[in-house]
């Protein structure tokens, strides 16, 4: 528990302790009160540096979030996928993003894209802000960007179950997935 915290905690216990010497308050409130604060002063240790510590290790450095996506049926050659991600760090450190990637679920009609359908994906591409543009993320910042991807036709319809991954300096991997 930290100074402040500390003196501010016995200055309570103690002026219910003379509450209670000078028959202000019944016995009963103060042990009710002095349980509750020997509760909340445990909570505050284990807290404090110790759990925040443990509870690092078990939540992922980032979150990556799909915000918003829109499908596009570029000229029955290709769907085309626009997803706006954003990133949050959530530690107390700098952290490099290396690497983006996509994978989708589902099959469809296997096409070797012809350049309309690239040149597409590189136009939508350039009229969103990219998250390719992102390298660093600062501690407990968040950043955003758009990433266009083109995939093959669907002979199903709906939207294709997928996954989008980035990787950090240390090769791990956060992904979300749409269904």
């Amino acid at each position: 528990m930290s100074s402040s915290r500390y003196w501010a905690a016995t200055v309570f216990l103690t002026s219910v302790a003379g509450a209670l010497t000078l028959g202000v308050i019944k016995a009963t409130t103060a042990a009710a009160i002095f349980g509750a604060a020997a509760i909340l002063s445990l909570i505050w240790f284990a807290i404090d540096p110790w759990a925040r510590k443990l509870l690092d290790k078990w939540i992922p450095d980032l979150k990556v979030t799909i915000e918003q996506k829109d499908w596009d049926n570029f000229r029955h050659q290709a769907l085309i996928l626009e997803m706006k991600v954003k990133i949050k760090n959530r530690k107390n450190k700098r952290k490099i993003l290396t690497s983006f990637a996509f994978q989708h679920q589902g099959g469809g009609i296997p096409a070797d894209f012809d350049i309309e359908v690239i040149r597409e994906v590189h136009r939508r591409s350039e009229a969103h802000h990219p998250l390719r543009n992102h390298s660093i993320i600062e501690p407990h910042d968040t950043i955003s960007g758009w990433m266009v991807y083109a995939l093959p036709r669907r002979l199903r319809p709906g939207e294709p179950e997928f996954t989008f991954s980035v990787s950090d300096e240390l090769e791990v991997e956060y992904e979300a997935r749409q269904r």
